[in-house]
């Protein structure tokens, strides 16, 4: 059992959480800043939390998942 899709999922959901305080989500017409706030802020905790050379090596991997089987309905 691999632990990266509950490692994403919490990071997903606490940016998603902050996201909304500001207004943004995935319905918005500025659903392209929520994406990024997201990205940014996962990559954020995870470098606060991990290290820079984890956090990108995550974010990398995220990319390549995304790219390799597509996304999931609700990272689009």
């Amino acid at each position: 059992m691999s632990i990266y899709p509950s490692f994403y999922d919490r990071y997903a959901a606490e940016a998603d959480a902050y996201a909304q305080q500001f207004g943004l989500g995935p319905r918005s017409q500025v659903s392209g800043d929520w994406d990024a706030f997201r990205h940014a802020y996962a990559s954020a905790e995870m470098t606060r939390e991990y290290g820079e050379t984890l956090a990108k090596w995550a974010g990398w991997l995220k990319e390549w998942s995304d790219d390799l089987f597509g996304q999931k309905p609700s990272d689009v």
